[in-house]
């Protein structure tokens, strides 16, 4: 074993310092460094693999989620039926306001849970928590905001016809469009029953298109709405600002945190293959696009009668 000749450590006030090991109080220092680093051994070895590590990932942007169906196996299976009612019960603790968001202790934006539609699963992490509570009319409460970056295989036309306004029956695009009736009437019925069961009707604010006079190139106002339990996100969502879209078509722009880096922005069929996406706000620059990530990454539009877009939609726990 090499002499040590010099000693780093932190001194009585938090400065780190090597010194030369020249005397006997030298030695008694090194037995002391000693005795502090095998008594930080003996402390619980998941904890220092666990909390320390995890924030130490976070901190880097390297967490990459963990199962939550592994991690709560023991707490799901008293008294829960599925890992989804689980989180719907750690939701509805988060209303009691002498425990508001200590409901979530343990969980962490990227953590996931899988939902099995048809032949595939799709892991759908933790975007956000609370993510619009207080907001909204009506005044939002406690939610999960649910995510995936998993591209449902099937393309899907944002609307039928090359238009991205609304309509006199339905002023609002997204309302209107051909994308909201799929989410709602095709893809929703295939999520599984206790999926559905915990999710929670979104309100969010949409911007309003249509004149009977003439197709819009530009949104005209706003309003708060219902999206559904199955919805797209907007570009203030993903991109935490507008790019492509109206003034209107991003009310709140608050960035979904799982959306945060550029590569969070990939998402990918099952079968890996990277995929473009629809958002629920249209073009401000014409009256047929729609917004969308590429598959690339970078903010986009396409005509809303294109063939060869998917989705990735989002829903509330609550």
């Amino acid at each position: 074993m090499p002499q040590v000749t010099h000693l780093s450590f932190v001194n009585d006030d938090g400065v780190r310092e090597k010194r030369e090991i020249v005397d006997a109080g030298g030695r008694t220092l090194i037995g002391e460094q000693e005795k502090k680093i095998a008594a930080l051994e003996e402390v619980d070895e998941g904890f220092r693999g666990g909390p320390i590590l995890l924030n130490t990932q976070q901190a880097n942007d390297t967490f990459e989620g963990r199962d939550l169906e592994v991690l709560f196996e023991d707490e799901i299976a008293n008294g829960y039926a599925n890992v989804w009612e689980y989180l719907a019960d750690r939701v509805d603790l988060a209303r009691d306001t002498a425990v508001g968001m200590r409901a979530y202790a343990g969980l962490r934006v990227g953590d996931y849970a899988n939902v099995q539609v048809e032949a595939n699963p799709y892991p759908y992490m933790i975007g956000a928590f609370d993510y619009d509570k207080g907001c909204c009319d009506p005044e939002q409460g406690p939610s999960l905001l649910m995510c995936t970056r998993t591209a449902f295989p099937e393309r899907v036309q944002w609307n039928t016809t090359n238009d991205n306004n609304g309509t006199a029956a339905e002023p609002f695009p997204y309302l209107a469009s051909n994308v909201f009736r799929y989410l709602r009437d095709t893809l929703l019925p295939k999520f599984p029953a206790e999926v559905r069961a915990v999710m929670k009707e979104r309100v969010c604010v949409l911007e309003q298109r249509y004149s009977a006079s003439a197709k819009l190139s530009d949104s005209t106002t706003w309003a708060w709405k219902n999206v559904g339990r199955l919805w797209l996100p907007d570009e203030g969502e993903i991109y935490g600002c507008v790019y492509w879209g109206s003034r209107y078509g991003s009310g709140l722009v608050g960035q979904i945190p799982a959306f945060q880096l550029p590569r969070d922005r990939i998402f990918r069929t099952p079968d890996g293959t990277r995929s473009t996406v629809w958002l629920r706000c249209v073009s401000g620059l014409g009256s047929s696009g729609a917004c969308s990530v590429s598959s690339s990454g970078n903010a986009s539009n396409y005509s809303a009668s294109d063939t060869g877009v998917g989705v990735a939609p989002c829903f509330l726990l609550g």
